[in-house]
């Protein structure tokens, strides 16, 4: 668990979030504060209500918050949590999270059968996500659905809180956690295939909506970037061998090469180093890039930019990296 200091919560902002950081924790403004495990959640009065969650297992804290800061480093929100946090005994607080834990096992342990069945029935009509996960860790595993079926999903999401003309609007925040904890289930039942999907679906139909979407704050372009960096991640800790990495190389190459939108290029180039582990994996790598590269660069004009010239340097760069793993 990282140690929370003032000065390490300084290293992650800006000056000015620091400040208002300061006076939002001694205004009282962070009301509720969850630990499970190494995760924290708490909800930060602000113009409107926002949730912060953090990972105490990473350096940075992993913090994310729902509002729009887009001005540098963690905004005031994370900042006044994690002066609440840095205040108290963690281990102790971890403490009474295990604690609650262990009554939730024992309450489980003297429940009636038929009695747990019908709440969970009723949780379950309350809940459709609660039920998709549900049936991911007690149903069917055979059971399972296209990228094209996860994606129609996630659109949904993107339905409900679209305004007029269908745009989404500078503060309008998707969550996307629903989908992330699914994926999650099925990665920890060893259904990596299954949690890719997820993942793609995600990431693709963000980059597939960001013609109607303000994403002013960054917000959008994150949460595209954790998308398909699991989706990489899934599949490397999947222990998949060559044959089976290949169609997942082919996609990611294939979605780098379409450039659209361009500014998430980069985060494809990033998820195919992480997914290519093996001497295979990158020699078919190699043989991706090798119809794409001509004998020579174009001229370098005199003026402006060659769009062409640019497109070859960067895949040049690529293969760059490609033959370094391959000494």
């Amino acid at each position: 668990m990282t140690k929370i200091t003032k000065e390490k919560i300084r290293s992650f902002c800006i000056p000015q979030s620091f400040e208002k950081g300061v006076n939002y924790r001694q205004e009282g403004r962070v009301q509720q504060v969850d630990v499970v495990g190494d995760r924290v959640t708490a909800k930060v009065q602000g113009s409107q209500l926002y949730e912060v969650r953090l990972d105490l297992s990473r350096d940075d804290f992993g913090a994310r918050c729902s509002c729009p800061y887009d001005w540098g480093g963690y905004c005031k929100h994370i900042v006044a949590t994690l002066l609440r946090l840095g205040e108290m005994d963690l281990q102790e607080l971890k403490a009474s999270s295990e604690k609650k834990e262990e009554k939730v096992s024992e309450a489980l342990r003297k429940a009636d059968g038929e009695k747990l069945k019908e709440f969970l029935k009723k949780e379950f009509t309350r809940n459709p996500d609660l039920q998709k996960r549900f049936l991911v860790n007690f149903g069917n595993p055979s059971e399972k659905n296209t990228v094209k079926d996860y994606k129609k999903q996630v659109r949904e999401l993107y339905r409900e809180v679209a305004g007029g003309g269908g745009i989404i609007q500078y503060n309008e925040h998707i969550d996307f956690s629903t989908f992330y904890d699914l994926a999650k289930d099925h990665s920890e039942r060893g259904n990596v295939r299954e949690a890719a999907k997820i993942y793609r679906a995600v990431s693709e139909v963000i980059a597939e909506e960001m013609d109607r979407t303000d994403d002013s704050t960054g917000y959008y372009g994150e949460e595209f970037e954790w998308a398909i960096a699991h989706y990489g991640g899934v599949l490397a800790e999947g222990d998949l061998d060559h044959q089976a990495k290949k169609t997942y190389i082919d996609y990611l190459f294939e979605k780098y090469l379409e450039n659209d939108p361009d500014y998430f290029r980069e985060y494809y180039e990033e998820t195919l180093e992480e997914l290519c582990s093996e001497e295979s994996d990158y020699r078919y790598w190699q043989e991706l890039l090798s119809p794409h590269l001509p004998e020579s660069l174009p001229d370098k004009e005199e003026s402006g930019i060659n769009w062409e010239r640019r497109e070859v340097i960067r895949l040049l760069s690529m293969k760059a990296h490609v033959l370094k793993n391959l000494n």
